[in-house]
């Protein structure tokens, strides 16, 4: 007997309806019914949601790093709680998700010309007085009390 009861939700018209759908699919082992392409996708989704928000926040981090190393003078208590916040949401996220804790360093490098543009623009300061290379190590980055 077929254990489906309602119509199945479209994907494309109401997400979080679909999507309990499919957890009440899966708890009751009915596979049949199951939408696999679009699980598939949501999947691939949220890996590629994660790897941009370390990004992200990698991004912020490290402009306001060089913001307070290249303008010590300007440093404030604003920077410094971007700092934190960022430092937190990280260390949230590579708890939700360990495996990517191997990519901070490649992202950290990928990220650095986004924010030194960014350092740029928020410092006025010419990009030339901004290394070319990453200035901080993976382990800077994570330390809470590293502040340059």
């Amino acid at each position: 007997m077929d254990r489906l009861e309602v119509p199945l939700a479209d994907y494309n018209d109401d997400l979080i309806h679909w999507i309990e759908q499919q957890v009440s699919l899966l708890r009751v082992r009915d596979f049949k019914h199951l939408d696999v392409e679009h699980l598939i996708e949501g999947f691939e989704e949220m890996v590629g949601r994660n790897q941009r928000e370390l990004c992200s926040r990698l991004h912020v981090l490290i402009m306001h790093l060089l913001k307070c190393q290249y303008q010590p003078r300007r440093k404030s208590t604003s920077w410094l709680a971007t700092i934190n916040e960022q430092r937190r949401a990280i260390a949230r996220l590579l708890e939700r998700s360990p495996s990517l804790s191997s990519a901070v360093e490649r992202m950290a490098r990928q990220e650095y010309a986004h924010a030194v543009r960014s350092a740029v623009i928020e410092t006025r300061l010419p990009k030339s007085a901004f290394p070319p290379e990453p200035p901080f190590t993976p382990a800077q980055l994570h330390d809470d009390d590293f502040v340059p």
